[in-house]
């Protein structure tokens, strides 16, 4: 009885076995085949990391290629088919097309691959330009040309979003990610060094000769302002100023953690941990308000009229003044278990998007 008992598990675990290899074959030829469609979460689950929104078509895009699309104003969205090698981080929108960026990050965040993609329609999507050992980091438009930064030492420019050019940096480890187009130079935010901490800006006139500034200790910056005047970017407990991308005063912000800054309507709105928000007209002298939520906000943008901020768990406040907020109600849309990471305003609809492929549009 022993022996048959012995031989009827071991048939056990073999059919066992022999039934898993069988499930991950099967797993395999569906994530393989492409006749299978995403049936939950819709309109699919990819995390989603950028948006913009151009007249009244809106354009997300986000890990594994996804680039997503609607063009009536967020009601109904449809995939387009890019490759799933992408990791999409930024898209903008300028000279008549549509440009993502992005790329792979291997072990220890070293850049494998960097990658732009250009569209005129947000449907058909070409790569224009391929570089190994630079992964994107951000791309900005300043009415003349395209410039792309990366995590790797490279910067790239383009006159027409198609045909780029590559210049290297003094050093293969510079990694740049938020950058904007002060009126008379580029200025970005990022590390001196990939591998390690060493928060760092640039600046450039062209996008093609830059210089690298030391912004003292950790943690790295998030997010970057402009009022015409002076450059504004936040960290904790922090906020740092400048007026010309090289020398940068620091702000003491004691009780707030910020993780993201705007300037509109003639203000400085930045929003944080514990669901915390400040208000500044000159980036000196802040106004911390009362929090509407306890949850982490993480981006923040204004509509013409209005304030609204998004972060984790899917929570939304909003605020017509910047000083008194109201949550408006994220968890009538059962949104509890995502985050909101990015928020855009365009086309007369804001458009949030976040993890697990999350969109959601608001008039």
């Amino acid at each position: 009885m022993a022996e048959e008992g012995i031989v009827t598990l071991r048939q056990t675990v073999l059919a066992t076995v022999a039934s898993a290899f069988v499930a991950f074959a099967l797993v395999g030829q569906v994530f393989a085949n492409p006749l299978w469609e995403w049936v939950n979460p819709l309109p699919q689950g990819h995390p989603l990391s950028d948006v913009v929104a151009v007249e009244g078509v809106l354009v997300t895009v986000g890990y594994a290629g996804t680039v997503v699309r609607s063009i009536d104003g967020g009601e109904t969205w449809s995939i387009q088919a890019t490759s799933d090698e992408y990791q999409f981080v930024g898209i903008t929108w300028a000279n008549g097309r549509f440009i993502a960026v992005g790329g792979q990050v291997g072990e220890e965040f070293t850049p494998v691959l960097g990658v732009i993609l250009s569209s005129e329609d947000g449907i058909t999507w070409v790569e224009r330009h391929r570089v190994e050992w630079a992964a994107m980091g951000g791309v900005c438009w300043n009415g003349a040309h395209f410039v792309a930064v990366s995590i790797g030492g490279k910067s790239f420019t383009s006159d027409d979003g198609l045909a780029w050019r590559e210049h290297e940096l003094p050093s293969r480890e510079w990694s740049m990610g938020w950058i904007v187009w002060t009126g008379a130079e580029f200025v970005s935010i990022g590390r001196e060094n990939f591998n390690s901490p060493g928060p760092s800006s640039f600046t450039s006139p062209d996008g093609i000769e830059w210089q690298m500034f030391a912004l003292d200790d950790p943690p790295d910056p998030t997010g970057l302002a402009f009022d015409g005047e002076k450059l504004l970017t936040v960290r904790d407990w922090e906020v740092l100023i400048s007026h010309n991308g090289i020398d940068w005063e620091v702000v003491e912000l004691e009780g707030l953690n910020p993780r993201d800054v705007i300037y509109a309507n003639g203000l400085f709105v930045t929003v944080g941990g514990a669901g915390q928000v400040a208000t500044s007209s000159d980036g000196y002298a802040w106004s911390i308000g009362e929090a509407p939520t306890s949850r982490t906000l993480v981006g923040v943008t204004w509509d013409g009229s209005s304030w609204v901020a998004v972060g984790d768990h899917g929570v939304i406040v909003r605020s017509t003044d910047a000083e008194t907020w109201e949550q408006i109600g994220s968890d009538a849309f059962n949104l509890r278990s995502s985050s909101i990471l990015d928020l855009a305003w365009g086309g007369g609809r804001f458009v949030g998007v976040g993890e697990y492929g999350l969109v959601i549009t608001s008039t």
